[in-house]
């Protein structure tokens, strides 16, 4: 994560629509990795899967929105 932060910060100074836009492209594609990377590890048991706080909806008994 502090690699996207610093790229991220590089983002505002720049002038220059290209590489602006080559940078944000670049920081989709590696949280899309990364998210994939993670969900693969937690199917093959590598990584336990984060807790999930319960849905307060159900625990009221309040009907979907």
């Amino acid at each position: 994560m502090v690699y996207l932060k610093l790229a991220n910060n590089t983002i505002i100074p720049n002038f220059r629509r290209d590489i602006t836009a080559d940078y944000v492209r670049l920081t989709a594609e590696t949280l899309k990795f990364a998210d994939d990377i993670i969900k693969e590890m937690v199917e093959k048991r590598w990584l336990e899967q984060p807790p999930k706080s319960p849905d307060r909806y159900e625990l009221a008994g309040v009907p979907v929105r």
